[in-house]
Order: C-alpha cells, then sequence, then structure tokens
C-alpha cells in the first residue's frame, strides 16, 4: 500500500501517482513566473509536508523553503520558515 498519493487536474484530466515511506513523493504547479513545490517524507515514523516557493516554468528565482506541514496531537499545523 502507498504511503503517499498525489494528484492533479487540468485540461487533459485528473491523474495521480503514488509514492513510498522510501521513495516519499514530490509535487510542483508552477505559473509562468511563481511555483510551489512539495516535498512529502515519512521519517521517524511521521509524514512531514515541505513546502518551497520557485520561479515557476521560467525559473527565475531559486527554490526558497517556505515552511512545512507537521502532525501535532491536536492536528496537521503550519511551521513557517525561520
Amino acid at each position: 500500500m502507498a504511503q503517499f498519493r498525489a494528484t492533479i487536474k487540468g485540461q487533459r484530466g485528473e491523474v495521480s501517482r503514488l509514492g513510498s515511506k522510501a521513495s516519499g513523493i514530490q509535487a510542483r504547479v508552477n505559473g509562468w513566473d511563481v511555483g510551489i513545490l512539495v516535498n512529502a517524507n515519512h521519517i521517524d515514523g511521521q509524514d512531514t509536508m515541505e513546502l518551497y516557493s520557485t520561479g515557476g516554468s521560467n525559473a527565475r528565482c531559486f527554490e526558497q523553503f517556505i515552511g512545512e506541514i507537521l502532525l501535532t496531537p491536536d492536528g496537521p499545523i503550519f511551521k513557517p520558515a525561520e
């Protein structure tokens, strides 16, 4: 069974991809000048999602870490980059 599942929907319909605890999964969504990258990994028994802003398809700037989503006893939280 897959640990991660990513879906995307565009003008040609929806597709999905699977990732394991070992492989993780990565997703990118780009505009021309701005985009986002999500890296999902399983670390120390917990899923983590790292978020990066990007320069989009035009790649005008480097990827910049903006924060991560972590699971807490109260549920998922967003932890911004310091």
